[in-house]
C-alpha cells in the first residue's frame, strides 16, 4: 500500500517544480533592458530693487500744499511724503533715508559732497535687518541740524510686508543756511545754484541702491529755499563793577550775547538813550565820549559811541565797511562776551545812572 501512495506524490512534486521554473523563465523573457542618467534643474532668481514713488514735501498747515519751488521757514514743521515698495518683501530692505542739502552754489553737488557742516545738510534715517515692517520709531535725525517730529509722522501699510507710505515730519533748526526761492525747476537735473535739494534713498540686502530726486506728478527735481532768520538775546544788565567818582571810569561786568543768523551778518550795538539819573531825568551822563565797548568779537580795539540812536553804532561782529561775520557752519547759535566801560564827567551829581542799549543782528543782502 505504501508503494501505491508514494508514486503519485513524487509525480505531483515534479509537476510543481516544473511549473515554477516555467513561470520564472517567462518572467525573464519579458523584462527589457534599462539605463538612467541624472541632471540638474534650476533657475536664476533676480533681486528686484526697491521702488520709490509718490515723492513730495509738504507744509503741514496745508498752504502751500507742496514746498517745491518755495521758501520754508526754520523752526516750522514740514514733511517728507513718499512710498517705498519692496518687491521681495520688507525683510530685504536695509536702509531708508530722507535727505536735504544746500548745494553750496553748484547744482552738481550731491548729499555726500556737501561737507561744509551741519547747517548745510541733514537726513532722517532708518536702518533695518530682516524687519517685517517699518515704523515711525525707526527714524532719527542724522548728519545735520534738523529735529525729527515723530508725533506728526506716520507709516501706513499699502501692501502689508511689502509696500508702505511714509510721512516723516521735521523742523529745520534756526541756523540752517538761508536760500532764496528757486526760479527755474527742471525735469532733468537740479537747476538752481545756492538752493536746497531733496532726495529719498532705499537700499536692500542685494546691494540695490535706489534714489528718488523728482516730485511725483511734475517730475521736477526737488529744490526749495529757506527764509532768512535772526535772533539776539542776553540776560544783562551791565553794571559798573565799582562806584565811580567824577573824572573816573570803570568797566562793567561781562554779559554773554547769544546771536543766531542763517546767513552772513553783522552784530552791532547802539544806545537809545543817554545814561539818565534815576529819580531826576534832567541829569545825564552823555553816551558820546563816555561809554565804550571793550575790544571783543571782530573789533580791532575798543569801540566808542559818538551819540545815541541807530546812526551811532559800534560793530561787535562784522564792520561798518561793510564786512560780515561768517555764519556758523554747524552750531545752532553763537556767543560773544561784551563788557562796557563808563566814564563819569567832572561835575556829575551823585546817584545811579542808567541807559538803554540795543543789540542788533543784521544780515547781508541779497541772498546769492
Amino acid at each position: 500500500m505504501s508503494d501505491f501512495v508514494s508514486v503519485p506524490l513524487r509525480r505531483s512534486l515534479v509537476a510543481g517544480f516544473v511549473f515554477f521554473a516555467m513561470v520564472m523563465s517567462l518572467g525573464q523573457a519579458l523584462a527589457g533592458d534599462s539605463s538612467s542618467q541624472s541632471g540638474s534643474v534650476g533657475a536664476t532668481v533676480t533681486a528686484n530693487a526697491p521702488q520709490i514713488t509718490n515723492f513730495d514735501m509738504k507744509d503741514t498747515s496745508g498752504s502751500p500744499a507742496t514746498i517745491i519751488g518755495t521758501q520754508i521757514v526754520v523752526l516750522t514743521t514740514y514733511t517728507f511724503n513718499f512710498r517705498v515698495n519692496a518687491p521681495n518683501g520688507w525683510a530685504d530692505i536695509t536702509h531708508v533715508y530722507a535727505r536735504i542739502w544746500h548745494d553750496g552754489g553748484n547744482d552738481v553737488t550731491d548729499y555726500a559732497g556737501q561737507t561744509t557742516g551741519a547747517n548745510y545738510k541733514a537726513s532722517l534715517a532708518a536702518t533695518y535687518s530682516s524687519a517685517s515692517a517699518p515704523a515711525v520709531t525707526d527714524f532719527s535725525a542724522v548728519d545735520g541740524n534738523i529735529q525729527y517730529v515723530q508725533g506728526s509722522s506716520s507709516v501706513t501699510a499699502v501692501v502689508a510686508g511689502q509696500t508702505y507710505d511714509f510721512v516723516l515730519a521735521f523742523q529745520d533748526h534756526a541756523q540752517m543756511r538761508a536760500a532764496k526761492t528757486p526760479t527755474s525747476l527742471s525735469t532733468t537735473q537740479y537747476n538752481n545754484a545756492n538752493s536746497w535739494n531733496a532726495e529719498i534713498e532705499a537700499t536692500d540686502i542685494s546691494s540695490n541702491d535706489v534714489f528718488q530726486h523728482q516730485q511725483t506728478g511734475t517730475n521736477d527735481y526737488f529744490e526749495f529755499g529757506v527764509a532768512t532768520y535772526t535772533s539776539v538775546t542776553f540776560t544783562g544788565p551791565w553794571t559798573a563793577t565799582t562806584t565811580i567818582a567824577p573824572g573816573g571810569n570803570s568797566n562793567t561786568n561781562a554779559v554773554t550775547i547769544t546771536r543766531i543768523s542763517n546767513f552772513e551778518f553783522q552784530l552791532y550795538a547802539y544806545f537809545s538813550t543817554d545814561l539818565i539819573k534815576q529819580g531826576d531825568a534832567t541829569k545825564t551822563i552823555p553816551v558820546s565820549g563816555n561809554v565804550l565797548i571793550r575790544q571783543t568779537g571782530d573789533m580791532g580795539g575798543d569801540g566808542t559811541f559818538t551819540g545815541t540812536g541807530s546812526g551811532n553804532k559800534v560793530y561787535v561782529l562784522g564792520s561798518v565797511t561793510p564786512t560780515y561775520h561768517t555764519m556758523d557752519a554747524s552750531a545752532d547759535s553763537g556767543t560773544v562776551s561784551v563788557t562796557f566801560n563808563i566814564a563819569v564827567p567832572l561835575g556829575t551829581s551823585a546817584g545811579t545812572y542808567q541807559g538803554t542799549v540795543v543789540f542788533t543782528v543784521q544780515q547781508k543782502t541779497p541772498l546769492p
